[in-house]
């Protein structure tokens, strides 16, 4: 059994509206050092499908063409340099629906190997803000602890 990662996120020439909404909060918020945000759909495949069958997932059900791209990866993303990325996960346990849905489509895709599958969301971060004021925003404004959890990633530089 392997594990991928398909984070689906809009082509550039798109504007970023979820994670614009998210920097508007921040800012609400009173932290003025954070310069952007980008928001991604992600989805964590635990299944033994080959990459041929992943990258057809992703094409034909998770990805819009025209607006949307994506990146299939082993593990999580690491931001770029000057970055700090969260990875926000349904707690085990809480009933995820969007991949029961998920899983139903890849059945309807003719793709019967099981697939244990979960979503979640990507956000990164630019600008100045140490890791515990983004720690803080990101349990204020964007993590629901009761039900959800999530991991902070942060460039090298």
């Amino acid at each position: 059994m392997t594990t991928s990662i398909i984070e689906v996120t809009l082509k550039p020439q798109f504007r970023d509206r979820h994670g614009e909404h998210v920097l508007h909060d921040i800012v609400d918020s009173g932290v003025k050092n954070v310069r952007t945000v980008s928001a991604a759909q992600v989805y964590r495949f635990d299944c033994a499908l080959g990459k041929n069958d992943i990258q057809s997932i992703a094409e034909k059900l998770l990805t819009d063409p025209i607006t949307e791209e994506y990146r299939i990866n082993d593990g999580l993303t690491a931001p770029k340099s000057g970055s700090r990325s969260i990875y926000i996960w349904l707690k085990p346990g809480v009933t995820d629906t969007v991949a029961d849905s998920v899983s139903k489509a890849i059945r309807d895709l003719g793709i019967l190997t099981p697939v244990t599958i979960k979503t979640g969301h990507r956000f990164t971060f630019t600008g100045t803000i140490s890791a515990v004021a983004l720690r803080t925003l990101v349990e204020r404004l964007l993590v629901n602890t009761m039900v959800q959890e999530y991991t902070v990633s942060i460039s090298r530089t």
